[in-house]
């Protein structure tokens, strides 16, 4: 049990790293998206629109990366929840963890886990989706509407 235990305890201890980054990285982009629009806001309606679509150009790259690191950091918070998961049940689970999730990392294993139930079950999160995918959405509609306007007011 002691083992055990103390894999328990290395495994929620490195999810607990991986969910504080995820929710770092949110942060970041929610700021950064926020300040970035409200100058290109600010710019494209007192002076000169041009700027204003540069500006919105920068803000779709931002998505971009948004969107790849936060599904990347998602992942790992997710391995971590489905080995303790699998822990809980009972199943074995490898103790080199670290050495584990790297070469998941870097081999995309999250692949061959499409079609694993309790994957498929972590997957499902409402509000990882709402964060990661329908407010980057959300910033890239208003990015749209900035660019109409400042092409109107050029």
């Amino acid at each position: 049990m002691s083992n055990s235990g103390n894999l328990y305890d290395r495994l929620l201890s490195m999810w607990s790293i991986q969910d504080s980054l995820l929710q770092a990285y949110r942060g970041i982009f929610i700021t950064t998206q926020s300040i970035v629009f409200a100058i290109a806001v600010f710019i494209a309606s007192n002076s000169r629109p041009l700027f204003a679509i540069f500006l919105a150009l920068l803000g779709f790259c931002l998505l971009v990366v948004w969107f790849l690191v936060c599904l990347r950091r998602g992942l790992a918070v997710w391995f971590f929840q489905w080995h303790i998961l699998l822990l809980e049940k009972g199943e074995s689970v490898p103790q080199a963890i670290l050495s584990e999730f790297k070469q998941w990392q870097s081999s995309k294993g999250w692949r061959a886990l499409k079609g694993n139930h309790d994957w498929q079950r972590l997957t499902k999160s409402q509000t990882r989706f709402l964060m990661d995918k329908t407010l980057p959405v959300a910033f890239g509609a208003l990015w749209i509407f900035l660019i109409v306007y400042a092409f109107w007011r050029w």
